[in-house]
Parts: C-alpha cells; structure tokens; sequence
C-alpha cells in the first residue's frame, strides 16, 4: 500500500478540481474535493491512519461517502483513477498553465480556449515573474505564438 501524506492527497485533490473546472465539471462537485483537501491539510492526525476505516473518514468534516472511497483507492491502488484520466487528457504541463494570473480555470472554459492575444499577455506577464521548462515546452508544442 502507498503512503501518502495529508499534504500529498490534498494536492491531489485540489489538481483533481482544478482539471474538473476546466472541463467544466458540476460547480457542487468541484467544491467537494476542494473542500475535501482543506479538511485534509488541517487534519492533525495521518490520514493514512485512518483509511482503513471507512467510518473514521467520514468523521472528518468535509469527508462524504463518495470522497472516502476516493481516497481509500488512492490508497489502494497509488492513484486516483479520475485525476489520472483528467491529466491524460489535459497534459501535466496544464496545472502549471493555471497558475499563470490570469489563465486560471474559468478562462480556460469560458471560450474553450483563451484567445491568443490573452495567452501572449499573461505569458510575457508570468515569463517575467517565473520560469517553467514544462510550462514553455508545453506551451510552444501546442502553438508558435510564443
């Protein structure tokens, strides 16, 4: 069984959110595993103590059903089955491309596609605050804007 921290599994799920808003998943869901990886990351216990109780995850507030078994597979199998199909279909480089101010989420879905000219500004804007190879790899393989 893989060990995780309560850290490592809130990144998860915050990813996991993070990928579902840009495919533009149920908002209340979304929320859900947002509000899941803040539980999380205050739990003062392992969450790896607890997940072999079903019942001891849902005591945690902002644990339902649904997200235990989310994490118990997690657990089980190393993964998390929708995070990985989330990142497969929108790149790792993505989660990267989100933390460019002004390229979060919302921009992604609301055209489908930000338009060039936004992806040129924050990319100069974010270029001159940070450098990512993942980011520009990624960026200069989808388009030659850059």
């Amino acid at each position: 069984m893989p060990t995780f921290d309560n850290k490592s599994v809130a990144a998860i799920l915050y990813e996991t959110a993070d990928l579902m808003e840009v495919r533009g998943d149920d908002s209340f869901r979304i929320r859900s595993y947002r509000n899941a990886a803040q539980a999380l990351e205050s739990l003062p216990t392992p969450i790896a103590e607890l997940v072999g109780d079903a019942k001891k995850l849902l005591e945690i507030p902002g644990i339902g059903k649904s997200m235990a078994s989310h994490i118990q597979e997690l657990f089980r199998e190393g993964k998390l089955q929708m995070h990985s199909e989330l990142l497969a279909k929108y790149q790792p480089a993505m989660l990267d491309l989100l933390k460019i101010q002004g390229l979060g989420p919302r921009r992604w879905r609301s055209s489908g596609t930000p338009s060039r000219f936004a992806i040129r500004l924050a990319w100069r804007s974010w270029r001159a605050k940070a450098s990512c190879a993942n980011c520009r790899a990624w960026a200069r393989s989808r388009s030659r804007i850059f």
